[in-house]
């Protein structure tokens, strides 16, 4: 059971608010990153999805502990899985929901070091709503959760609360070659991004230091992603940088759970099927100090102004 302090509480609704907030991108058409609504990036929702179960509510504690809440069809019996980067399906736990359609889930023990898909099923409907959880190995701090809906890119609901910022955190890309990063930042920081020293565009924190943004690439080799925390005049006051490498999706393995994935010495790299079958990559950065760049540096394509050029 997890006592009391341990979790961090993480709700949705800050995640929520993340995803909405608006990216302006520079258009050049040598590039081949363009800009995307960050709504809906990948495809329609599941038919069930109205139905649930859901998960409304993750928490994480920094070692696996964790509590999990959400709603379903009154009185149904709601299952808790979990799955393994090698596709295999573990239950672990059952919980009735109330009257009020609203059920609670906490596991007698945290989960062990690694990539876990959580899902939640009941005797009448598929869950449409997942949560995936890197656990780190002797590291508890790196502990990154994230929400994986169907009809939209990951949300960040645990992960560098402690760690310096800006930070990328996760990477989604699609079939199609829609792509959506996410990170942490000081809360209503201006951030730039650029993917190979090329500037992709700009956007802003949140007031929980919160940032999304989304793209679309053909590229699925390897790239270089950064983001610079500006300041009103342009300054760059932080600096991150990550290694990407979209090649990977097509050797990593999916089984039938619509699951699986690699581990990396920095990343978990996993793939997830939408409700059309598309498979969707995303990699997961470890919440740690890794590639922290020097803010006072100059780099090739480097944009010096805070506002729209």
């Amino acid at each position: 059971m997890i006592r009391p302090g341990v979790i961090a509480v993480i709700g949705l609704a800050a995640a929520a608010a993340a995803a909405a907030l608006a990216l302006s991108l520079d258009r050049d058409d040598s590039d081949d990153t363009a800009s995307l609504p960050n709504a809906a990036v990948f495809g329609p929702p599941s038919p069930d999805e109205a139905k649930g179960p859901a998960v409304t509510v993750a928490r994480f504690g920094p070692t696996g502990d964790m509590m999990i809440a959400g709603r379903a069809i009154p009185e149904a019996q709601v299952v808790v899985r979990k799955t393994n980067l090698a596709g295999e399906v573990t239950e672990i736990g059952r919980i009735i929901a109330d009257s009020r359609s609203e059920w609670v889930f906490v596991p007698d023990g945290p989960l062990a070091p690694g990539a876990w898909r959580i899902g939640v099923w009941s005797d009448r409907t598929a869950g449409p709503v997942s949560v995936v959880v890197a656990v780190p190995d002797g590291d508890p701090g790196a502990l990154v959760a994230l929400e994986t809906p169907s009809n939209g890119p990951s949300r960040i609901l645990k992960g560098g609360e402690d760690t310096p910022r800006p930070s990328i955190l996760v990477v989604d890309r699609d079939e199609n070659g829609r792509m959506a990063m996410a990170g942490r930042a000081d809360p209503n920081a201006i951030l730039h991004l650029y993917a190979d020293n090329r500037f992709i565009g700009r956007t802003v924190a949140d007031d929980h230091g919160d940032w999304q943004a989304a793209a679309r690439t053909s590229k699925t080799g390897g790239r270089s992603l950064r983001v610079d925390e500006v300041d009103a005049k342009g300054k760059v006051s932080g600096r991150r940088q990550r290694t990407w490498n979209g090649a990977v999706q097509d050797g990593l393995p999916v089984s039938a759970s619509g699951f699986g994935g690699v581990a990396r010495d920095d990343a978990w790299q996993v793939v997830r099927r939408g409700p059309d079958g598309a498979a969707i990559m995303t990699t997961i950065y470890r919440a740690d100090k890794a590639g922290l760049a020097d803010p006072d540096l100059i780099y090739p394509g480097q944009v010096f102004s805070a506002g729209k050029d």
